[in-house]
């Protein structure tokens, strides 16, 4: 490998016409130097080789889901879907002035009981209206806050919590069987 590289590089300066070797030596360039030069390039060619690096691609949906509830500080405020989807967009506006309220927010489902809602906003948009829910601090004078849960790239996966799986070692698992 090395001895055959180092061999052809002799060979290929030794091929020169004896011009070639005279305009070499003029520049300060030997025989010493170029194979040091050479060996040098060698050398990083291996390090190179050995430092590849992994690319990995990310897929960015186009929509983003999100699991939030809205709580007043005193109990008795009536909130149905269309004043909930209000609120948010007072918050938008607030936070983020007109382009704030230009955000497309969908509730997608609202329980009223306890002012919790799925919600549908594209990704370049998720930034803004989680900050403008966490800086909400009241509605109409009332101090409220909102509470973000869940922030998923699919809607089913905002339906699933981890609470009730029961997680078990693999080993107790087998034994269980």
């Amino acid at each position: 490998g090395d001895v055959n590289k180092n061999l052809c590089f002799l060979q290929w300066f030794e091929s020169f016409n004896p011009f070639a070797t005279f305009a070499f030596t003029l520049i300060g360039l030997s025989y010493e130097s170029l194979t040091h030069v050479h060996q040098k390039l060698e050398q990083k060619s291996v390090h190179m080789e050995s430092t590849t690096r992994t690319v990995r691609t990310v897929c960015r949906t186009e929509h983003v889901y999100m699991d939030v509830s809205l709580r007043f500080e005193e109990p008795g405020e009536e909130v149905d879907a269309a004043m909930f989807k209000f609120i948010i967009q007072q918050a938008l506006r607030t936070s983020f002035g007109e382009v704030g309220a230009s955000v497309h927010v969908d509730v997608l489902k609202f329980r009223e009981t306890d002012l919790r809602a799925y919600l549908r906003v594209l990704s370049s948009n998720l930034v803004r209206l989680w900050s403008s829910l966490t800086l909400t601090s009241s509605y109409n004078g009332r101090p409220c806050s909102f509470r973000v849960y869940k922030v998923s790239p699919s809607p089913a996966s905002l339906a699933v919590s981890s609470l009730h799986y029961q997680h078990l070692p693999a080993a107790e698992e087998n034994a269980a069987k």
